[in-house]
């Protein structure tokens, strides 16, 4: 019996391979440190985001305390602007709230900031809005009180503190805003008031551009006070003038004007012509019985000219700042002085054509329509008439630069001031009191001067004209007659006070805010 079989197999030579004791583990240590790795990588990651998960947080904390804060100062300032548009910013005063609000700007009070701001002042405002929560106090410093003859001029800081916070934070950030106010009261100088035009004013009278300077000039608009802000008594320019002391206009006499002009003490009219004052205690000013045909401003050297033209007669002004000598020159004889006049012009008459001139060839005056200057730097000259001033030609000061129809004036020191009282010198009839651009004036017109016509007012005749006014405006009325009228404001007076040494007064004492500006803005953080 045949039995079946397989093939054995042979034993396979090859055998495995026995790893070393030291090798054993390894993949194990290795695995266990990359793990260690990427742990401490992931960990990193993790404290890493959750630093700039607070990072984030605190960022966008301070960006919302920014935006509290801020609202803060904005709602305070908001409130100056409420303050603001309620009220003029020229108030007409008595005699006695002049005196209350003078005292208490001397010892610091508040009372002028009450009747600018209202009763509410200092301001405290608190808000909020969901998480946000603003507050706002302001608070004031009375930096400087000076007073003149006739008016106060003080100066105001103000200081506005704000404090944002977000609730159930303990952070908060501050922040300020530093403001100031310019305030002049009393009968104050024309010159300061940008603009007044009386009651009669209509829009078809016609248009007037005012250039709103970058100072903060608070402008106050056009008024219907011309009766209560417009003088017509013109005695503190006749003293000044004159070298006299009257405390009525209606003291002045013929024997008292005779007197003060040196003729002949008499009841009679004083001669026509043009008087140089001149006494013991020096020069006086100009003064001129009748109309002058033409006055005449130039500028030769560095002397000012001002030449008097009456029926074919010629009378020459020329004084020197710098080297103090006046020369006189009448049509009988010509006089010498070491002193300077004073810069004061009385004429008991019209002038019937006023403007800027040259010295020519001649070595006389000679009217110009060119853009010359005709006012010597430094110079102050204030021109009064009672009946009417007729501007023919430019009256531009030295120093005045101008680009692109624009006036750079910052570095001029003279001031021209016209005064059109409507009111007589040596009578009490009432005169025509007007000033007038001419139809034979240039077509584009330039006038550095504060203009004050209390009477008829200021009316521009012809067609096709333009007048730019650097300076003021102060009439009872106003007719353009279609033609263009721009004025800008001067406000080199914030900062010289003798620009308005000499300058007209208003009739009756107001509180005149002149100039809020905002000075810094700064934050911290507490």
């Amino acid at each position: 019996m045949i039995f079946g079989s397989t093939r054995k197999t042979r034993q396979s030579l090859q055998t495995s391979r026995i790893l070393p004791k030291t090798q054993k583990g390894v993949f194990t240590i290795l695995s266990a440190f990359i793990f260690l790795i990427f742990s401490t990588l992931g960990l990193s990651m993790l404290f890493v985001t959750q630093i700039y998960v607070k990072i984030s947080g605190y960022k966008k904390n301070q960006i919302i305390l920014d935006y509290a804060a801020e609202n803060g100062i904005k709602k305070g300032l908001h409130q100056f602007t409420i303050a603001l548009g309620k009220t003029s910013s020229l108030f007409v005063l008595d005699n006695e709230e002049y005196e209350e609000l003078r005292e208490s700007a001397h010892s610091g009070g508040s009372l002028i900031l009450e009747k600018w701001l209202g009763p509410d002042f200092p301001f405290a405002i608190s808000d909020t809005w969901d998480r946000l929560s603003w507050t706002c106090q302001t608070t004031y410093l009375l930096e400087k009180f000076k007073q003149q003859e006739s008016y106060f001029r003080a100066n105001y800081n103000f200081k506005s503190f704000s404090e944002g916070r977000i609730r159930n934070t303990p952070n908060k950030k501050h922040m300020s805003l530093f403001s100031s106010l310019d305030v002049l009261s009393g009968c104050i100088p024309l010159a300061s008031i940008p603009i007044v035009i009386g009651n009669t004013y209509e829009p078809e009278d016609g248009e007037i551009q005012i250039v709103q300077p970058d100072s903060g000039l608070l402008l106050p608009g056009i008024l219907d006070r011309q009766d209560q802000l417009l003088p017509r008594d013109i005695i503190t320019q006749v003293n000044s003038a004159l070298n006299i002391k009257l405390f009525s206009i209606k003291d002045l006499t013929n024997r008292t004007l005779r007197q003060a002009l040196g003729l002949e003490v008499e009841d009679s009219p004083v001669p026509q012509g043009v008087y140089l004052i001149q006494d013991d205690l020096g020069l006086g000013g100009v003064f001129v019985q009748g109309n002058v045909d033409e006055l005449l401003l130039c500028i030769e050297d560095s002397a000012q000219v001002i030449a008097f033209t009456q029926e074919e007669q010629e009378w020459l002004l020329k004084f020197a700042p710098e080297d103090s000598r006046t020369v006189f020159e009448t049509p009988q004889e010509t006089y010498q002085f070491e002193r300077l006049p004073r810069s004061t012009i009385i004429v008991n008459g019209s002038i019937r054509s006023l403007g800027g001139g040259v010295v020519g060839a001649s070595g006389r005056p000679e009217k110009t329509t060119q853009e010359i200057p005709c006012l010597l730097d430094g110079i102050h000259l204030t021109v009064v008439s009672p009946d009417e001033i007729s501007i023919t030609s430019h009256l531009l000061h030295q120093k005045l630069t101008w680009k692109d129809k624009i006036p750079y004036l910052k570095h001029a020191r003279s001031q021209l001031n016209l005064l059109v009282s409507g009111t007589g010198i040596t009578d009490s009839d009432l005169h025509s009191g007007k000033i007038i651009i001419p139809e034979e004036s240039p077509p584009d017109l330039k006038i550095q001067a504060s203009l004050t016509a209390s009477g008829e007012g200021l009316s521009t005749m012809g067609t096709g004209k333009t007048v730019y006014l650097t300076g003021s405006l102060h009439v009872s009325k106003f007719r353009s007659n279609g033609n263009y009228f721009k004025l800008i404001p001067d406000i080199r007076f914030l900062h010289q006070d003798d620009l308005l040494s000499d300058a007209p007064l208003t009739a009756k004492p107001v509180l005149y805010p002149v100039n809020f500006r905002i000075d810094q803005w700064a934050e911290n953080e507490t």
